[in-house]
């Protein structure tokens, strides 16, 4: 579960910049 909180969180941090 970490890891996958990491990964999005990750994925969420990207998308707001690229937006």
């Amino acid at each position: 579960m970490l890891k996958w909180n990491l990964e999005h969180s990750k994925n969420l941090e990207i998308q707001l910049q690229e937006d």
